[in-house]
């Protein structure tokens, strides 16, 4: 399909706005937010890291940067990271999207270890996920969770600490990318792996929320996480 270009450009607003001059959609209307590591996150005022056993590095994943969270090869070694500002919170009636392109790659079993991306609040370790790795406590979430015993991704929103789960909606393996997804519609939350519609499910909350990538070893064996990019948009 050729690639249809509009020379003067692309407007959704009247001519009597003061942006209809603006040859662009209007970008005040969503709030955007867009993490490619091309360079290693700063770690100070930027970007904190939770870990025990846990390393970062930038690598780069077919010529675009990428983050990844190395854990030794110890059981319970974690790592999770998350930008210290920049928090999104759902609204009724207001749309928002996340995005994630990640890869876990396991030198034991795969599924031997937990795994979340997506949103959550502010909260590290144990009061992210129980020390036994088989049940979250986080506040509020919404994004893919994985428990310590099998390769299955279920979808998650939890809300003052009540979860509504669909369990084991699609599978990972090791070193291979997924593309993790979901959007809100105003009322409910659509989930998405490599852009096929995988649960629905509907309730949402309302706190306020940052991205989040969160892996742990289940078993005494080397584990990483890869992450190309974050993507975050919400409606203002």
């Amino acid at each position: 399909m050729a690639i249809e270009r509009f020379l003067d450009g692309v407007n959704i607003v009247s001519e009597a706005n003061p942006l209809g001059m603006l040859p662009y959609p209007d970008p005040t209307r969503w709030s955007v937010f867009m993490e490619d590591f091309i360079l290693v996150p700063e770690l100070t005022s930027q970007w904190t890291h939770n870990n025990t056993g846990g390393t970062l590095s930038s690598t780069s994943t077919g010529g675009a940067g990428s983050w990844v969270q190395t854990l030794a090869a110890g059981d319970n070694n974690y790592s999770q990271v998350y930008p210290k500002a920049g928090t999104f919170a759902l609204t009724s009636a207001k749309k928002a999207i996340f995005e994630a392109k990640v890869m876990v790659t396991a030198a034991g079993t795969i599924g031997l270890q937990e795994l979340f991306v997506g949103l959550g609040t502010l909260q590290a370790t144990d009061n992210f996920i129980a020390a036994d790795g088989a049940t979250m406590t986080v506040d509020a979430c919404v994004g893919f969770w994985s428990g310590p015993t099998v390769a299955t991704i279920s979808a998650v929103v939890r809300s003052a600490d009540v979860q509504s789960t669909v369990a084991a909606v699609t599978s990972y393996a090791t070193a291979t990318q997924m593309v993790l997804s979901w959007y809100f519609d105003g009322t409910s939350v659509t989930f998405y792996k490599n852009d096929t519609q995988i649960a629905t499910i509907s309730a949402f909350p309302t706190t306020a929320m940052v991205p989040t990538l969160w892996i742990k070893c289940g078993e005494a064996q080397v584990v990483s996480l890869t992450t190309d990019y974050i993507f975050v948009a919400v409606e203002r």
